[in-house]
């Protein structure tokens, strides 16, 4: 096979791999593919955690002998075992001659394991093709899976002069219809979506998703008071989402309850400067398994997020509509750089358009 034979079916695992996203955790979004002769006779994505993975879905879809095959994948096959058997021993007892990986798997209990387990058992093995855009299909992973912590990608829409809503607070609809989808299609795959408590009692969301075929993510609400209104969309359609007040020790015992009663996950996190704190909140919530959190406002929370450092990546929706007001609430509060030096930077700046709006997509420079 030549390289641009492999980059073209790498390509395709690929494509298999982005059906997963938002459906695996805590494992990564992974696509596999087998050829033999040319042709591709075998399938397969991860799913869900516990079901069996890409390439063990590959291998099973394959109707022809496997013996002198190439199998295709994404990640790096796993060699430990977890709630699945090790791939490594299946790849290796099925006679696939070759094995091309997009890229090795950050999880310290693998990362380069796998590779040298086939390698050792005669298996031809290259590593890197397509490896930027495999690295980018797992981000959420490699953060979770090295530190703990999720992903953190922070959205919000605001008009050319930086404003989200009008004095009076209005804000539907900044975005173009078109836009509007684009952040339906960003909660369909991130594990969760997290507000404010101001951005419910102005605006009383669902936060649920309206992509035909998507899936719910989980629900976050920053809450320290305790302050969410039984009568909110969020609590009354908790049977659609599952969702979690994170609040603080000093929130209304008596309304947590309450809360609770209703079906709502309650999370207490410790406060600093009279506010959640961000960074130990994310560590509780990535003990619960959720790799990745879509932050949609507002102003305060962002806020919070941003002076902290816990954020990753950026999509900014710059709608052609001018608000104006020296009062009229802006996406980032809570926070004051003095010197441009010490500004947060973005790098790996993409643009999408949708609809009349310019989506600005980057990732915090490290």
């Amino acid at each position: 096979m030549t390289v641009k034979n492999d980059e073209f079916f790498m390509e395709i695992a690929l494509s298999l791999a982005r059906k997963g996203l938002g459906r695996t955790s805590p494992n990564p979004p992974v696509g596999a593919v087998i050829v033999k002769d040319g042709n591709i006779i075998g399938k397969g994505y991860h799913k869900k955690a516990g079901e069996p993975h890409a390439e063990i879905l590959a291998i099973n879809d394959a109707k022809n002998n496997l013996n002198g095959s190439t199998l295709y994948t994404t990640l790096e096959p796993c060699s430990h075992h977890g709630r699945t058997p090790p791939c490594t021993d299946i790849i290796i007892k099925s006679d696939i001659k070759r094995v091309v990986i997009g890229t090795l798997d950050p999880n310290p209990k693998e990362n380069g394991a796998g590779l040298n387990i086939m390698k050792n058992a005669g298996i031809d093995v290259q590593v890197g093709i397509l490896e930027y855009e495999c690295k980018n299909l797992i981000e959420a992973y490699s953060k979770y899976i090295t530190t703990g912590i999720p992903f953190i990608a922070i959205k919000w829409a605001m008009s050319i002069d930086g404003r989200i809503a009008t004095k009076t607070g209005d804000s539907k609809w900044i975005s173009s219809y078109p836009a509007l989808e684009f952040s339906h299609q960003l909660r369909d795959i991130y594990d969760a979506v997290a507000v404010g408590i101001g951005t419910v009692l102005i605006d009383d969301p669902l936060l649920t998703c309206r992509v035909e075929g998507g899936r719910n993510p989980i629900r976050l609400v920053f809450d320290s008071d305790a302050r969410l209104p039984l009568t909110s969309k969020i609590v009354n359609s908790i049977c659609e989402s599952r969702t979690i007040l994170i609040h603080s020790e000093s929130a209304d015992k008596e309304k947590l309850v309450k809360l609770e009663k209703k079906g709502m996950e309650t999370m207490k996190a410790k406060t600093k400067n009279k506010r959640i704190d961000v960074l130990k909140a994310l560590k509780q919530v990535g003990d619960l398994g959720i790799t990745s959190i879509l932050v949609e406002g507002g102003g305060n929370l962002i806020g919070s997020f941003v002076e902290s450092g816990e954020f990753d990546k950026v999509y900014v929706d710059i709608s052609p509509i001018i608000i104006g007001g020296l009062d009229s609430p802006r996406a980032v509060s809570n926070i004051g750089i003095e010197n441009i030096k010490d500004a947060f930077r973005l790098d790996r700046i993409s643009y999408l358009f949708r609809g009349d709006d310019i989506i600005l997509v980057g990732y915090r420079r490290k």
